[in-house]
């Protein structure tokens, strides 16, 4: 009976020291989340890579989400590493990408605007939204000419691409 009463007494003490052990592990919970940049500039068919950095940097879930408030003009998937969104330009436009925190849906954003390629870039119909070149206009201006979200001045050598509606 001795022998019963001491092994339930080490089995209570294994249990209890079990439970104190798990309840002085801690979470530490995600106090926000901090993206590498807040804007870019894309041309339609590149490619971006944005890093998440999730604080503090001990804290016990670091598990993100990305989205894009438009994935007809740019989408954004999860890169190789958890803290890597890989954002490709599809059209057009402007959109905003968010990573948000599992734990305390807390988030970041960068505004991303998707634009034509600049002069000279050339034209490629590889490149969604592009098709061949029209060819290669030359003039000389006083003026300042805009053209699509480029602005020219004085002697400029553009190439002049043909959009294609991209369905």
């Amino acid at each position: 009976m001795k022998k019963t009463t001491t092994l339930f007494r080490m089995m209570f003490a294994i249990a209890a020291l079990s439970i104190m052990f798990i309840a002085c592990e801690k979470k530490i919970s995600v106090t926000g989340v901090a993206l590498d940049k807040s804007s870019a500039v894309m041309y339609v068919g590149d490619n971006l890579t944005l890093w998440a950095t999730v604080l503090p940097n001990s804290a016990t879930n670091k598990t993100i989400n990305w989205s894009s408030s438009n994935i007809s003009i740019a989408e954004v998937n999860k890169g190789t590493t958890e803290n890597q969104g890989v954002v490709s330009a599809k059209s057009l436009g402007e959109t905003v990408i968010t990573v948000t925190t599992r734990d305390g849906s807390h988030s970041a954003t960068c505004d991303v605007i998707v634009t034509m390629p600049p002069a000279g870039h050339g034209c490629s119909s590889d490149v969604p939204g592009f098709g061949p070149s029209l060819g290669v206009v030359n003039f000389v201006t006083d003026s300042v000419w805009v053209v699509g979200d480029q602005i020219w001045s004085d002697a400029v050598q553009a190439t002049v691409c043909r959009q294609i509606k991209v369905h």
